[in-house]
C-alpha cells in the first residue's frame, strides 16, 4: 500500500487506534447498522451506493483490524504515514482531519521535569481559586446563591386543583385534548390514567417492569427502564409490546410529531430511531462515545436534538448529517425543541436557547437547584421548568427572562406539563401529589402572540 492509497480505518470506525477487538467490534456493529440494505429502500440511487461504498469501507476496516497480524502491519505502516505525513491528513469519506490518535498511540515519549510539572499544577490551582472566590462574592449573599426569581415565594402556592395519590409519581403525560393524566409511579410497574378535570381514575395498565421514564403521544405510550422498552396504546387492554433496546439505561424516549416513530437514548451512548407499529429499529447512531442523556424531535420531524455531555448537536436521522450548536458548562440533561429555537438545560441550573439555523445561544435563566424537566408552551412563547427545590418557573422566550414562580410541591418537583391550550399546568410531586396550576391573568395576553 502507498501513501497515497491510505485508509484510516480507526477514524471510519470511529475508535482511537488504542482500541481494543471488543471496542472495535461493537462500533463496527452500530455504524454497518446504519448502511445495511433494509434501511435503504427509501434512499435516492445516489445515496444507496455511497451507503454500500461505507459498508465495504466498514467490512474493510473490521477484517483488517481485527486480524492480529493485518493489525500488526497496517499498524506500522499508520505509524510511518503518521511521521512521515504532515499533520492533516484525508479521511476515507473524503473529509479533512486531525491524526490525533495517532499522536496518543505512536508520538515518541519525552521526559518531562517533575518539578516544572508540580509548579504548573499549583500555579493553576491558585488562580482557579481566586477566580472561585470572585465568583463566590459576585453571586452569593450570607452564602446562599442569589437567584433572581419573578417574585418572592415564602408559602405554598395556591393550586387550581389537586390530586393526592398513594405513592410519589416519577412522570406525567397527557392525552389528546387534556381529557386524560396519565401517570407513571416509582414503586410499582403500573401505568394509570385520570380523568380531567374530575381527576377519577378510569384505566390501569401494568406494565411488564416498574419504568424510570414515559412519554405519550395521540393515543401511544412509551415507557422503560434500565435497558428494556415497552410501547402500546393508551386506551388498549393488550399487554405493551417489550423489547431489549440497549445495551445500558435508557434515559429518555421522544415522539417524532406524527406518532410514526420514536427516539430512544442510552448510557450505551447511542440514539435509535424505532417504527411505532412494527416496533422495528430504523436507524441507530453513535454520536462521539459519550453519554447521551435527552434527546427532542423538532417540530418538522426533520432532525432530533441531542445533548452530547456538554454539547447541544442536532442529527439529521434521515441522511446522518450531525451538526454541533452550543455547550454548556456543565453535562446537559434536558432538551425541547420549537420551530426555530432549542432550548437546553444543564447539571448545573443554566437554561438557555439556541437558534437552530445560525448556532445563536442566548443564556434564559439560572437555577440554584437541580432542573427536573424541560418544556415549552404550545405556541412557544413560554418554557417551563420543575425543579429539584420544589418549584416551577416560567420564562419568557421572547425577552429571555423570568417572568412567574410557583412554590408547588414539598420537596421535589418531579416533572411538569402544558395543557394543550396553555393556559394550564400540571405538576407532579415527590409529595405524591399532582397540582394543577392556572397561567396568571396577565401573561394570558401573550398567547398566541407569535414570536418575530
Amino acid at each position: 500500500m502507498s501513501p497515497k492509497d491510505f485508509v484510516d480505518f480507526y477514524a471510519a470506525l470511529g475508535v482511537s487506534p488504542t482500541a481494543t477487538d471488543e471496542e472495535i467490534r461493537r462500533a463496527y456493529i452500530e455504524r454497518i447498522k446504519t448502511v445495511h440494505p433494509d434501511t435503504l429502500t427509501d434512499l435516492s440511487a445516489k445515496a444507496r451506493e455511497k451507503a454500500e461504498e461505507t459498508a465495504r469501507l466498514l467490512n474493510r476496516a473490521k477484517e483488517t483490524l481485527l486480524s492480529p497480524s493485518h493489525r500488526q502491519a497496517y499498524d506500522e505502516f499508520y505509524q510511518r504515514i503518521y511521521r512521515s505525513s504532515s499533520p492533516s491528513y484525508t479521511s476515507a469519506s473524503g473529509a479533512t482531519g486531525r491524526m490525533h490518535y495517532a499522536r496518543s498511540r505512536f508520538a515518541p515519549k519525552r521526559n518531562v521535569n517533575l518539578g516544572t510539572v508540580l509548579f504548573g499544577i499549583g500555579l493553576a490551582y491558585i488562580l482557579f481559586a481566586s477566580v472561585g472566590l470572585v465568583w463566590r462574592g459576585v453571586m452569593t449573599k450570607g452564602g446562599v446563591v442569589r437567584i433572581a426569581e419573578a417574585e418572592p415565594v415564602s408559602a405554598l402556592s395556591a393550586p387550581l386543583a389537586q390530586l393526592r395519590i398513594a405513592s410519589p409519581p416519577i412522570a406525567l403525560a397527557l392525552s389528546e385534548k387534556d381529557t386524560l393524566l396519565y401517570v407513571l409511579y416509582a414503586d410499582s410497574p403500573r401505568l394509570e390514567a385520570w380523568r380531567l378535570p374530575a381527576l377519577q381514575r378510569v384505566w390501569k395498565n401494568d406494565l411488564p417492569f416498574a419504568a424510570t421514564v414515559l412519554a405519550a403521544q395521540a393515543d401511544r405510550f412509551l415507557a422503560a427502564s434500565n435497558t428494556q422498552l415497552a410501547f402500546g396504546s393508551l386506551y388498549s387492554s393488550d399487554a405493551p409490546h417489550v423489547v431489549s433496546a440497549h445495551q445500558r439505561q435508557i434515559h429518555a424516549l421522544a415522539f417524532s410529531p406524527d406518532a410514526v416513530r420514536f427516539a430512544t437514548c442510552s448510557g450505551d451512548q447511542t440514539i435509535k430511531v424505532w417504527n411505532w407499529r412494527s416496533g422495528a429499529l430504523e436507524r441507530s447512531f453513535v454520536p462521539s462515545g459519550k453519554e447521551i442523556f435527552s434527546v427532542a424531535y423538532v417540530p418538522d420531524g426533520n432532525l432530533i436534538a441531542f445533548a452530547d455531555d456538554r454539547w447541544l448537536r442536532t442529527w439529521s436521522w434521515k441522511n446522518g448529517t450531525v451538526r454541533r450548536l452550543t455547550q454548556h458548562r456543565d453535562k446537559i440533561l434536558h432538551i425541547c425543541c420549537s420551530p426555530e429555537w432549542i432550548a437546553s438545560a444543564s447539571e448545573g441550573g443554566e437554561i438557555r436557547q439556541t437558534h437552530r439555523a445560525t448556532g445563536a445561544a442566548k443564556h434564559i435563566g439560572q437555577e440554584s437547584g437541580q432542573i427536573t424537566s424541560l418544556t415549552y408552551s404550545p405556541d412557544y412563547r413560554f418554557l417551563l421548568t420543575s425543579n429539584s427545590d420544589g418549584r416551577l418557573r416560567l420564562y419568557d422566550t421572547e425577552t429571555f427572562k423570568l417572568v412567574y414562580t410557583w412554590n408547588a410541591h414539598l420537596g421535589k418537583a418531579v416533572m411538569a406539563r402544558f395543557s394543550h391550550d396553555g393556559k394550564t399546568i400540571y405538576s407532579a410531586g415527590e409529595d405524591s401529589t399532582i397540582r394543577l396550576w392556572n397561567l396568571p391573568t396577565h401573561l394570558l395576553s401573550a398567547l398566541n402572540t407569535k414570536s418575530p
